[in-house]
């Protein structure tokens, strides 16, 4: 079973670093198809907050790890 979590960091006026609680994938998906699912997504978000995500130095990504359950 491949479980997943979203990391998140940001290195502007103040610098934090976290990441969620683990969540089971879809049965049967992939490490790939996971992280490809959450990053290329269907949905958009507002060109604003996407300059001000950009501009304020935030990155977020995906980690998968497989377990025995």
């Amino acid at each position: 079973m491949i479980e997943f979590r979203v990391c998140w960091s940001a290195a502007t006026d103040v610098s934090f670093r976290g990441e969620g609680i683990w969540h089971q994938a879809k049965e049967g998906e992939s490490a790939e198809e996971v992280e490809l699912r959450l990053v290329k997504g269907r949905r958009s978000l507002p060109e604003g907050m996407n300059l001000a995500l950009g501009e304020s130095g935030f990155e977020w990504w995906v980690e998968t790890r497989e377990t025995n359950s």
